[in-house]
């Protein structure tokens, strides 16, 4: 079908070959036509089968080359389904050659009646609807395809092949909202392709495709990064980030800007498959600015609340210990009101994190604006795992116990009664003495 146009005018000139070419032509003319369009639309086949009255099995079949067994009332239903005319008439042999030299998925695109330029003259490519509706259509068709060339979502990212959509918002949170929403059909299918579209883009090391980054292709990478956070796929994602931090972006920081690799920092923290980043998150939680990924110590202790449930408590331990540490010692050398309202921040955080997992209810307490109980949780925590919430607990209760004078004797009495209780449960201490 796709030899040189001379050969198959040769081959045409036999009777037996060019009736029996003409046949095959139509069938996989007819198969793919019916694929593009339904494709076009944003259907699945069974969307598309639902619409006709037939079965998913019967438009896989209608959809395979060769099939052959259709029938034209089983084609005019499908055209209408597409909202455009079915076409039958005899053509010359002259004819397939034509058609045999532009066959193309492209060439047998047809716009429905409300996209149809001849009855809406002034409307944009997105003929007869809205530029958002008209790219979803276009995602959802190529996110249906069994093969999709991951170059295609690169140049979507580079904000290439777009409708008019407008400047106010980035490529990336265009093509977020063209895929299916909370409680939408298909919507795990769709974010499912769509990621493995992303993986196969990002194991491209699309980092490296030039010498020299240009700003093109920087707006690229925070814009596939920033849909990577999106997407939240661990087991597809992970890897390929990891890949691409060991195999350049920490040998070679400084081949990026430094928005583009806090982009990747959320890429990374929302995809992590396991905690190959928590030497890095303590090292941000440090008193130096991280070499590579340039975020603060408030984004690396909350970094670890987004990776996999095993192994996370631990993390957070690591992560705002290294923090505590760092401003206890600025602390202790006589640190600056500024450090003294961080570590407050720092404390802030753990209890949040507590008031979940050791469930102190009383963590709105003024003893959560003294550095001394974040330190006190630390030291005694970091060297308790796996049950170090308990632990901290109890240094909470400890040190609960030694500042009676900056709390309401009741409420202490009544606190310090019901964890102890607890701990009862527990079989780890007997009284309050225990614990103090």
């Amino acid at each position: 079908m796709f030899d040189s146009e001379d050969r198959l005018k040769d081959e045409l000139r036999d009777r037996e070959y060019r009736e029996a070419y003409a046949e095959e032509f139509l069938n996989t003319s007819i198969a793919t036509q019916v694929t593009v369009l339904r494709e076009q639309r944003g259907l699945t086949q069974e969307q598309l089968g639902k619409l006709v009255d037939m079965q998913q099995e019967g438009i896989s079949r209608i959809e395979r080359v060769g099939y052959g067994r259709w029938n034209i009332a089983t084609l005019r239903r499908i055209a209408h389904a597409f909202d455009a005319r079915l076409k039958v008439s005899i053509e010359t042999y002259s004819s397939l050659l034509e058609e045999a030299r532009q066959f193309s998925a492209k060439s047998l695109e047809r716009p429905s009646f409300s996209e149809d330029p001849a009855f809406h003259a002034n409307a944009e490519p997105g003929v007869g609807v809205p530029a958002e509706e008209f790219l979803r259509r276009q995602v959802c068709a190529w996110l249906s395809r069994a093969a999709r060339d991951p170059k295609q979502l690169g140049r979507w990212l580079q904000g290439l092949d777009l409708p008019p959509l407008g400047e106010a918002d980035e490529p990336y949170v265009h093509l977020w909202r063209s895929l299916p929403k909370e409680g939408e059909k298909d919507r795990e299918e769709f974010h499912l392709r769509m990621a493995l579209s992303l993986q196969a883009l990002l194991m491209e090391k699309p980092d490296r495709a030039e010498e020299q980054v240009s700003p093109e292709r920087e707006s690229m990478l925070r814009n596939l990064f920033q849909l990577a956070a999106l997407l939240k796929n661990r087991w597809l994602l992970g890897e390929p980030l990891k890949s691409i931090y060991e195999d350049s972006l920490a040998k070679e920081p400084e081949r990026l800007s430094r928005l583009t690799r806090e982009m990747f920092f959320a890429a990374a923290v929302h995809n992590q498959h396991s905690y190959w980043l928590l030497p890095e998150f303590e090292e941000m939680a440090g008193p130096k600015e991280h070499r590579v990924l340039p975020v603060t110590p408030w984004a690396a202790m909350t970094a670890p609340r987004h990776g996999p449930k095993n192994g996370r408590v631990d993390a957070m331990t690591r992560v705002v210990g290294a923090r505590e540490r760092c401003l206890w010692t600025v602390l202790e050398r006589g640190g600056q009101p500024e450090n003294m309202e961080d570590a407050r921040r720092v404390n802030r955080q753990l209890h949040k994190f507590f008031d979940s997992t050791a469930q102190i209810t009383s963590l709105d307490s003024e003893l959560w604006d003294q550095p001394i109980i974040g330190k006190e949780f630390i030291d005694t925590a970091l060297p308790s795992p796996p049950k170090w919430d308990m632990h901290a607990m109890y240094a909470f209760i400890r040190h609960y116990g030694q500042h009676i004078d900056l709390l309401p004797e009741v409420k202490l009495e009544r606190e310090l009664e019901s964890r102890v209780r607890e701990c009862e449960k527990q079989g780890e201490a007997k009284s309050v003495t225990d614990l103090m």
